[in-house]
């Protein structure tokens, strides 16, 4: 993570930064994969030279994108972007994620078919979907039997947003393809 390094950053008690011993602006804390950093508990005592400025970013796993930290869902957005699952939602810089935007049947795709690693598809199953980034996906989801498109079956609505009952079928349809037959 990154935070903002403050000019009264000293404590007598060994615990902080010494005066003088580092300048002030930001810097960068790296850690090993798998490790986490926890900057959430208040001080015992307030003290301003404990202050942390900002949290901007992290993520152990190397790729970071900058809307995430303190969100609750953090540990589960870094585990599907370190998975080849998600790469970000502002493209080509990927340094959002946008974890409050709504995802669309598109997107959907793309997360299922990363996550299942799915083969190629054979054909193209849907009209509606033709020059989307993720047409390709749209088809290796039809393919595997993940999706049956949308409306008369002969579109995929890529556009549309996902309700809860849809990913309901989506991921219920995932874990029939899962299970053993």
């Amino acid at each position: 993570f990154e935070y903002m390094v403050q000019p009264e950053d000293a404590d007598p008690d060994g615990i902080g930064i010494p005066a003088n011993s580092i300048q002030t602006g930001w810097a960068t804390i790296a850690l090993p994969s798998g490790l986490d950093a926890v900057l959430s508990h208040a001080a015992v005592i307030p003290e301003p030279a404990h202050l942390v400025g900002a949290v901007m970013s992290f993520n152990a796993g190397g790729l970071s994108f900058l809307d995430i930290g303190g969100n609750i869902h953090r540990t589960s957005i870094e585990f599907i972007a370190d998975s080849g699952i998600t790469r970000g939602c502002n493209p080509p810089a990927n340094t959002r994620f946008c974890p409050d935007g709504q995802v669309n049947r598109a997107q959907i795709a793309t997360f299922l078919a990363r996550a299942l690693q799915l083969p190629a598809a054979d054909r193209d199953f849907y009209g509606d979907d033709d020059g989307d980034t993720h047409e390709d996906n749209i088809n290796r989801l039809a393919q595997a039997g993940l999706t049956q498109g949308c409306a008369d079956g002969n579109r995929y609505c890529p556009l549309d947003t996902v309700n809860r009952a849809q990913m309901a079928t989506f991921l219920s349809r995932l874990i029939s393809l899962l299970q053993p037959s």
